[in-house]
């Protein structure tokens, strides 16, 4: 192995959400002093993550290990494969899910859809395709606080929302099983990626009310919820989402 690049794994434990723990014995051969952020690497682009230390070890943490997260869709037992370059905080990562394979991420992820034959009157065959249903464990607080889930804002998947330009849209509504009659409006945000923030990948995310939603229906840290888009084209505009969503307690 080339003497100046180390390599490690982690297994994301519970916890990680809020600080990602780099090995003993790495933090022990790693040399230079190194600064307060660090760059990984991934099939998805780069990350620029604020880099902690305690007793002379390194930990990841910080708003922008949070969007990694998010932009990775990581959960327990999924795990992390670094190649680190000495002298520096630079890293280059392969991300693998709990079925031991990597995971897999569109390479034009980033491109809007351009292959879908128009049907004769001029409106896209993807209009009506059924968007597949997605699973999010909801996680620790971003604040740090592992009592309750991350409940300002749930991200899309980017193979749900790209190639459906869910971006386009306003706003959802969301229903709840068990909860007939009962709907629970939310805002829809696109964020575009910006390189000096160290976020070169677009997002989208369900945010102003999404917390009322989580409180209504007491959903705390560990629950699983599945989204089912049923109705891509409502509201005054066609500009808003139905949701279907369903709750598993842990």
């Amino acid at each position: 192995m080339n003497q100046t690049t180390m390599k490690f794994f982690k297994v994301l434990l519970p916890g990680f959400e809020s600080k990602l723990w780099l090995p003993i014995a790495f933090c022990a051969k790693a040399i230079g002093n190194f600064p307060g952020e660090a760059h990984v690497t991934t099939r998805l682009g780069t990350w620029k993550i604020e880099v902690g230390k305690s007793r002379g070890r390194f930990y990841f943490q910080g708003i922008n290990w949070d969007d990694f997260i998010q932009g990775h869709e990581l959960s327990p037992g999924d795990f992390i494969v670094f190649e680190h370059h000495q002298g520096s905080m630079n890293f280059n990562a392969l991300v693998f899910d709990k079925s031991a394979c990597e995971k897999e991420f569109p390479v034009n992820w980033k491109m809007n859809r351009k292959d879908e034959k128009e049907d004769g009157h001029g409106v896209s065959s993807s209009v009506n395709r059924r968007i597949p249903p997605f699973k999010k464990i909801m996680c620790a607080s971003s604040s740090g606080d592992c009592s309750v889930p991350r409940l300002s804002c749930m991200y899309f998947p980017v193979e749900i929302w790209n190639p459906n330009d869910l971006h386009k849209k306003k706003g959802a509504i969301l229903r709840i099983e068990g909860c007939s009659g009962k709907e629970w409006p939310v805002k829809l945000t696109f964020y575009k990626g910006c390189a000096n923030r160290g976020q070169n990948y677009d997002r989208l995310a369900m945010n102003k009310g999404w917390f009322e939603f989580c409180s209504s229906n007491n959903i705390k840290k560990g629950d699983v919820c599945t989204f089912e888009i049923v109705d891509t084209n409502s509201g005054d505009s066609d500009d808003v989402i139905i949701i279907n969503v369903i709750v598993s307690r842990k």
